[in-house]
């Protein structure tokens, strides 16, 4: 995650000089901003590792999952512009939430008490997340002792 970011980071630097900086409650927000980015996007790639232990083709599970989310968590498109059935999808997603107190935490300057339902809901979906996972992962260890080699998997 860190080392996909350096030209990110070089971006976001260069826009900050040019609209003047970040908007925050507290220091502290920048924590709570890393955190709401890394934690979703942690709990989001062991499910989706999870999954590969049930497939070798580890694009189509990519594409399955990861193009929907991006699209439905308002990241290409803002989610209130979409239909209401698509505002339920995108909900129910970690990036929707974690986006949610990005924006929170460095551009309106929300404290930390003015989002906690939003840092509850991202907690909750992280913490569904992490168990699919290890229920998957399980179910999944059984499967390649069963009927195959761990080496494949």
């Amino acid at each position: 995650l860190v080392q996909s970011t350096w030209l990110f980071l070089g971006f976001v630097v260069g826009l900050f000089a040019l609209v003047g900086g970040l908007e925050l409650a507290h220091p502290a927000m920048v924590v709570v901003a890393f955190l709401g980015l890394l934690v979703p996007a942690v709990a989001w790639g062991t499910f989706l590792n999870s999954l590969l232990l049930f497939s070798r083709d580890s694009g189509l599970l990519y594409t399955v999952f990861q193009e929907p989310m991006e699209f439905f968590s308002g990241a290409r498109i803002p989610l209130f512009a979409m239909p209401t059935w698509a505002q339920l999808v995108g909900v129910m997603l970690p990036l929707t939430t974690s986006l949610v107190v990005l924006r929170g935490s460095l551009l309106e300057a929300r404290a930390l008490g003015d989002m906690w339902p939003e840092l509850l809901l991202l907690a909750a979906l992280c913490t569904i997340l992490l168990l699919a996972s290890a229920w998957l992962l399980r179910v999944g260890e059984n499967r390649a002792r069963r009927t195959g080699s761990l080496v494949l998997f």
